[in-house]
């Protein structure tokens, strides 16, 4: 099975693990690293733990890519929602 998204996440969030982890997807890629609420890039590294035996192997991880572009989207989304409010 391969499962493929058209929205872009600038890092795994922690949220979207289970999801990942239940159906076994086997690698992960994403762009921007996010120091506190990440899934694997912040002090809750849930997507490389092998500690529950459920979830069996980790997948693989892919970080970086579209940098820049995904850098300047989360900055496009951070101003639409400042003028929102």
């Amino acid at each position: 099975m391969r499962f493929r998204t058209d929205t872009l996440i600038s890092y795994p969030k922690v949220s979207f693990i289970l999801l990942i982890q239940h159906h076994k997807i086997r690698e992960v890629v994403y762009g921007v690293l996010v120091d506190f609420v990440g899934g694997f890039t912040s002090a809750f590294e849930i997507l490389s733990t092998e500690k529950i035996p459920e979830w069996g192997s980790k997948p693989k991880v892919t970080g970086g890519v579209l940098e820049d572009e995904c850098r300047q989207l989360s900055r496009q989304f951070e101003l639409q929602q400042k003028e929102t409010k």
